[in-house]
């Protein structure tokens, strides 16, 4: 694990009080990862100082910020973008591991020679994400696939699992807050062009504790509670299909 500004990136992480997915995620990292980091950040929501003492015994120089109150993650991840210098991040969330290196590489790469990509996934694609399979391409030498605009009426515009991205895009859309909700995020990106590309070739996974010790977010409402959430994702759906027919998602 190297620490420089050599490349202009800086390491974004949002946790909230799971240490053990956090040390294991960090572990990974220190393992796999073969990219200079200009900087460190890391979001800490459940406030407990455990957090830097376990980057610190890792070995991480870590600019460590503790919630005082629950700020939920679309507002942490605000608090900390607003903070980044650099026109790289590499996004991080604690229910993740990495498996291999070269994934900072590949993936700047792929969002240097395409401006639409919003965000490079190194997740394993599955069809039953979406119902379909993207077919591989290159894009300067790197295996991906590029996800279609038309593969969901929301998703993969954008998302907030571990990846890489630009700066770039929150000072555009963002702040991401007021969306409240991912998926939202993801809709306005989709709507203005932008899509997501995922690795051929896997770099991490989700966490196998990750689903065990899920934490809620205050920030985000429940899903089915609300009349006005089903009616708005509802109506998302509806404007995506006229839109979708009328060639507005033709790649």
């Amino acid at each position: 694990m190297r620490q420089g500004a050599a490349e202009g990136v800086t390491a974004v992480l949002t946790s909230c009080g799971r240490m053990r997915q956090l040390g294991r995620l960090l572990e990974s990292l220190r393992a796999f990862n073969d990219h200079p980091l200009a900087r460190f950040i890391l979001m800490e929501d459940s406030g407990d100082a455990e957090a830097g003492r376990i980057a610190a015994d890792l070995g991480f120089d870590v600019e460590l910020h503790l919630a005082q109150q629950r700020r939920g993650q679309l507002a942490s991840i605000d608090y900390a973008y607003a903070r980044v210098e650099t026109p790289w991040i590499l996004h991080l969330e604690d229910d993740y591991v990495f498996t291999r290196p070269g994934y900072v590489a590949e993936a700047l790469a792929v969002l240097r020679a395409d401006p639409r990509v919003s965000m490079v996934s190194g997740r394993v694609w599955g069809e039953e994400f979406a119902g379909t399979r993207p077919p591989v391409t290159a894009v300067d030498g790197v295996r991906v696939r590029l996800i279609p605009r038309d593969a969901h009426p929301s998703w993969f515009g954008y998302a907030f699992h571990t990846g890489l991205r630009r700066k770039r895009e929150w000072e555009r859309f963002g702040p991401f807050a007021p969306y409240r909700r991912e998926w939202d995020v993801s809709y306005a990106m989709k709507r203005a062009g932008m899509r997501m590309a995922y690795l051929v070739e896997p770099a991490y996974h989700d966490d196998d504790l990750g689903e065990q010790s899920a934490s809620s977010d205050p920030a985000r409402p429940a899903r089915a509670a609300s009349l006005g959430y089903k009616f708005s994702k509802s109506a998302k759906k509806a404007l995506f299909r006229v839109e979708r027919a009328l060639g507005r998602y033709r790649d």
